[in-house]
Order: C-alpha cells, then sequence, then structure tokens
C-alpha cells in the first residue's frame, strides 16, 4: 500500500505542483518538447519516491507509467476544444481517473517490498543504523498513514485548485469583466488554497463549527464586491465547491484510518 500511495504522491507533484501554466498551454498547442518535459518530471517524482522499493518490474513502470501518461494527455488535448468549457470538464475528470487507473494497474504489477541493495546503500552511505531505521520507516502502519494524509491533502489542495477553476469557467459562472484580471484570478486561487487547506485540517480534527469562522473571514474581505450579483453568485459557486471538497477530503481522512 506504501507504494501504491507514493505512486499516486509522485502523479499529484508532477501533474500540480510542478506542471507550469507555460507547459500545460504548450502541451495544449501539442508542443512535443512540453510534452518531453512533462515526461522527464514524471519519471524523475516516481524515481524519487519509489526506489526504495526498487525491482525489475519497478524499472519498467518508471519508463512506461510517465509515457502512458503523456499519452493519454496527448489524446485528450486532441479530442478536447478549449471554446468548450463543459468539455474542458468532462476531460479534466476523465483523465484524472484513467491516470489513477493506470497508476492502480502499474502497481498491480510490482512488489511492494523494500530493495535490500537500496537499504544497505543507505546503510553505508547515510549512517551506520540507516537500515533498521529504513526498514522501520517503510514498513510501519505509520508510514502508510502519513501518505494517506498527504494524498488527501494533495488532491483537496492542489488538485482541487485545477477541478474548481475548471467549474468556474462554465459560462454560468463566468467571472463579470470587471473582476476578471490576472490579479484578481491568482489572489482567488490562493486565498482558496489557503480555505480548503484551513477547512481540511478542522474537518480532520472534526472542528467543524470553526469552519463558519473561515468562510466569515473570506466574506469579510470580499465584502464590498459581493455587491455585485455576477460576482457574488461567481464566489458563493467558488466557495461552496472548495468547502465540499475539504469537508469530503476530512471524512476521507476520518474514516480511511
Amino acid at each position: 500500500m506504501s507504494l501504491l500511495l507514493l505512486i499516486i504522491i509522485a502523479h499529484l507533484l508532477a501533474d500540480f505542483l510542478f506542471q507550469s501554466g507555460e507547459v500545460a498551454l504548450e502541451k495544449e498547442r501539442r508542443n512535443l518538447l512540453a510534452y518531453l518535459k512533462h515526461y522527464l518530471v514524471h519519471l524523475a517524482c516516481l524515481v524519487l519516491l519509489t526506489h526504495f522499493f526498487y525491482s525489475p518490474g519497478l524499472l519498467i513502470i518508471w519508463f512506461l507509467l510517465p509515457l502512458l501518461h503523456v499519452a493519454v494527455d496527448y489524446l485528450k488535448c486532441l479530442v478536447i476544444s478549449r471554446r468548450n468549457s463543459w468539455q474542458e470538464l468532462f476531460a479534466f475528470l476523465i483523465d484524472q481517473s484513467l491516470h489513477l487507473l493506470l497508476v492502480f494497474m502499474a502497481w498491480q504489477l510490482v512488489t511492494s517490498n523494500t530493495h535490500p541493495a537500496v537499504l544497505y546503500a543507505y546503510d553505508v552511505f547515510v549512517t551506520s543504523r540507516g537500515q533498521d531505521l529504513l526498514e522501520l520507516i517503510f514498513t510501519s502502519a505509520e508510514l502508510k498513514e502519513i501518505l494517506f494524509y498527504v494524498v488527501i491533502y494533495g488532491y483537496v489542495v492542489l488538485a482541487g485548485s485545477a477541478l474548481i477553476r475548471k467549474v468556474l469557467d462554465l459560462e454560468a459562472f463566468k467571472l463579470p469583466e470587471q473582476f476578471a484580471d490576472t490579479d484578481t484570478r491568482q489572489a482567488g486561487r490562493y486565498i482558496g488554497i489557503m480555505e480548503r487547506l484551513i477547512i481540511l485540517t478542522l474537518a480532520v480534527i472534526q472542528a467543524y463549527t470553526a469552519i463558519g469562522l473561515v468562510l466569515a473571514v473570506k466574506s469579510i474581505a470580499r465584502f464590498k464586491e459581493l455587491e455585485e450579483r455576477e460576482f457574488a453568485e461567481y464566489y458563493v459557486m467558488g466557495t461552496l465547491l472548495s468547502m465540499f471538497l475539504a469537508v469530503l477530503g476530512g471524512l476521507a481522512i476520518n474514516h480511511g484510518f
């Protein structure tokens, strides 16, 4: 299970944290160099996070899984038109579902045991007790719980930003022109990230009543802009979706472990 969670975390890092807007835009233009960059980032994340479990099968997965990932991305760009926001939303959901399916299938093909040679290398180069320490870390139930937390936080905070952006780009929730400048959108994105991070943490510790305080603070900051009906609808939709994802993530953590 630890290996599966690490592969998912590698996907989250490569697809959401380390993929720049410029690379994403160039991929939509079918620039092969952008796909190569995306492939190499995925490969690097996979190797760094999963090399503890090295095996010949995993070596194949390191090169094959990122290749399949960029192939799915390329097919998505062939099929989807950016002029249709509904298509973009559904394509995003299908795209991420396919990536997770590929991750799960890849995990089924490899062993989930730490490799003695890797542990020995850490024992030699890191510390004299490195082997015992890594054996303890990578076979403990606590590690699985920590990795599960990281996966849920990653999807709520990072993937949640992409999903909410796709929803708010729908014609029904389009931001009015006077609020549609880049600074406003960027500020809203970072506020949303902090909002989900705080609400998810409150949900994990089951302090649900404190969530109202977070929403109140956010509303005060946007009080003047909420006088515009179009902006208010946009704001409410983004806030409700952000809160829903965070609370859902909290429930997943509380009932997952």
